[in-house]
């Protein structure tokens, strides 16, 4: 049995979304919710999820034959990327976008979505993020014969993922629930209002909710019909159909949502939606694409408010900024009287910290999205490409460069000796600092995303397999991998035997340095993939509710909290008796340390995935619009 519940705001929400649901055909079902979670309203993203939207459905139903489930999502991804071209829009790494793509087929369930927006699953009454080995999910690979280098800060395939789950083998036969659509602060709502609305499968309206969530139950008991039984139905079993006035939303988005029940494997076989309605072709009738348009005028209208609205500059002053052809996001670094950072356009520039004029530039083999490192007279350089190279610290020339032939998008640990690199392809490889030759390997099963860190003769590296590995500077020999429930984009930070680390179930984790024994853990609500920075006794760190948090580093307990618009992705630079920190908002925030007040804001143009940088009385970053920032702090 199979069964769909669509959870609705019961208050317009800025945020909107996309939802369709589909009534089993040939075996299959088709659910989809595609949703833009960031706090900003952006014209380029709403086109491209309206756009998105249409060349899915339509792709879907244009096809002469069914797909396989796993041909049918890999062509998703062609669409989403051939959208994106269309709509000239850089939807920068799919961050704050939900994309959740499920295809019911048979006795298995096949999941499209992002690493960083994930869908949610239940099993057993546990509810856990979707990735490899939740629920027995198997990633299956999606890789295309296309790249989108040019358009996005990295391809789809690595933004994406694609989970296979067998719906006769879950644990104890308790079937799987997937939730579709929503942040993380959603989760208690939905799951509250299940249990008042047991049994109601429809339009359930929420009352503590900001998005629309869509609740698939695959019941393993029955599954879905065999394809001859659906083949067969009789007509006035394939089709109910209701309308529902359309409700506008603000922004430049309509929130469509859709449930359907589906006649003979549990269903109604109603679809109820909250935007407009249009019919199948007429060649095949049994499938419903529920979608939704904004009243004529209201993108325009959005994007009017928007470049109307005053940038707020409370207690920052503007020093300088340069403009490059692509996001920075590479974190800045100081390098004696010069500040150093990459751009996805394939450079590293080294500029003059007082008025940002270039010193040396240094063009890489690819984008370049890890942050420097420099030591001594080394900076070191990974990019997309796969290269590692040491650059000359007063000229940017090439010392030398090894092709470990995976992206890099993690920045490398460095120390006396060595450098120590983690690639997307989940490898760890030391090279000699001296002559880049590799001198050890190791290999995790997942991606490594966050950077690693190295301390006492051990270096800690943060992997999607959901392990925060410790292993051995000088021979790569594994000394603990500590299990954290989930994929580990956050980079560890390592004071006085302790390392802190978050996860994407949102946690700060404190683990002894020495045998990766858990010393405490604080719960955020959302996931913490922002590195933490540990320094005099506090931990602050970001969390994708939109927060962040300074805790006792003894303890775990929290001593304030601040919440911003967007969020945060970076890591936070203290200074004296202030708190730097940056947001997916485009704003950069100033707070005090001790009690986490507001003491400035400064508003960019675009979302902000780079960490600050402070020198001085001066705070350097970049943002996703290709702009780099010096701005004079609020006194």
């Amino acid at each position: 049995m199979t069964r769909s519940t669509l959870f609705m705001p019961a208050v317009e929400s800025p945020g909107g979304g996309l939802c369709y649901a589909e009534r089993a055909r040939a075996g299959r079902g088709l659910f989809m919710v595609l949703q833009d979670l960031s706090p900003r309203t952006a014209g380029s993203r709403n086109s491209f999820l309206r756009a998105a939207y249409r060349g899915i459905v339509a792709r879907y139903q244009s096809a002469a034959t069914p797909e396989t489930a796993p041909a049918l999502l890999r062509n998703v991804v062609l669409v989403l990327d051939a959208t994106a071209r269309q709509v000239e829009t850089r939807v920068d790494d799919f961050r704050g976008l939900g994309i959740l793509v499920l295809v019911l087929d048979g006795r298995s369930a096949f999941l499209l979505c992002g690493r960083d927006v994930p869908a949610r699953i239940r099993t057993g009454g546990v509810l856990l993020p979707a990735a490899a080995g939740v629920a027995g999910a198997v990633e299956v690979s999606i890789e295309t014969s296309r790249a989108q280098q040019d358009l996005f800060a990295q391809s789809l395939t690595d933004s994406l993922a694609l989970y296979r789950f067998d719906l006769a083998s879950t644990p104890h036969g308790a079937g799987l629930e997937f939730f579709l659509g929503g942040g993380a602060e959603d989760a208690a709502a939905v799951l509250d209002a299940l249990e008042v609305a047991r049994g109601v499968h429809g339009r359930v309206t929420l009352e503590r909710s900001s998005l629309a969530v869509l609740h698939v139950v695959c019941d393993v008991a029955e599954g879905f019909a065999p394809r001859e039984r659906l083949d067969r139905a009789p007509a006035r079993a394939r089709r109910s159909i209701s309308r529902r006035a359309a409700i506008p939303v603000a922004g430049a988005i309509v929130l469509a949502a859709a449930f359907v029940g589906l006649r003979g494997v549990g269903g109604d076989g109603s679809v109820e939606t909250a935007g407009q309605l249009v019919q199948a072709p007429r060649e095949r009738p049994q499938l419903q694409d529920v979608r939704n348009e904004p009243p004529a005028g209201a993108e325009v209208a959005a994007v009017a408010r928007d470049e109307a609205t005053p940038s707020r500059a409370r207690g920052f002053a503007e020093a300088w900024q340069r403009t490059y052809r692509d996001a920075v996001t590479s974190s800045p670094v100081a390098l004696g009287r010069a500040v150093v950072f990459g751009g996805r356009d394939g450079n590293v520039y080294a500029l003059d910290p007082d008025n940002g004029e270039a010193l040396w530039t240094h063009r890489a083999d690819g984008g370049v999205g890890a942050s420097p490192v420099v030591v001594g007279d080394a900076v070191i350089a990974c990019d997309y490409a796969g290269s590692v190279t040491r650059l000359g610290r007063a000229d940017g020339r090439v010392a030398w460069k090894r092709d470990l032939k995976e992206k890099i998008v993690s920045t490398p640990a460095v120390t006396s000796e060595r450098v120590v690199v983690g690639t997307v392809g989940g490898n760890v490889s030391a090279l000699s600092r001296d002559s880049g030759r590799v001198l050890w390997k190791f290999r995790t099963r997942g991606q490594i995303r966050g950077a690693l860190a190295a301390s006492g003769g051990t270096v800690f590296v943060p992997s999607h397999d959901g392990r925060l590995y410790a292993l051995t500077e000088t021979t790569g020999a594994r000394r603990w991998a500590a299990p954290l429930g989930g994929p580990v984009s956050s980079s560890p930070a390592v004071e006085d035997g302790r390392v802190f680390v978050g996860t994407a179930k949102g946690s700060v984790i404190a683990l002894d340095a020495a045998s990766g024994g858990k010393l405490w853990s604080f719960s955020t609500r959302g996931a913490v993939n922002a590195p933490p920075l540990a320094a005099g006794g506090r931990v602050y760190a970001g969390s994708t509710d939109r927060s962040l948090y300074c805790l006792d580093a003894t303890t775990g307990a929290l001593v304030w909290k601040h919440a911003t618009s967007g969020v945060i992705l970076s890591r936070p630079e203290i200074d004296g008796d202030r708190v730097v920190v940056t947001s997916y908002d485009g704003a950069v925030y100033c707070l005090d340390a001790a009690t986490g007040d507001l003491r400035g804001r400064f508003d960019t143009s675009q979302a902000i995935f780079s960490s600050p940088l402070v020198r001085g009385d001066l705070v350097y970053f970049g943002n996703n619009d290709g702009r780099f920032y010096a701005l004079e702090l609020p006194r």
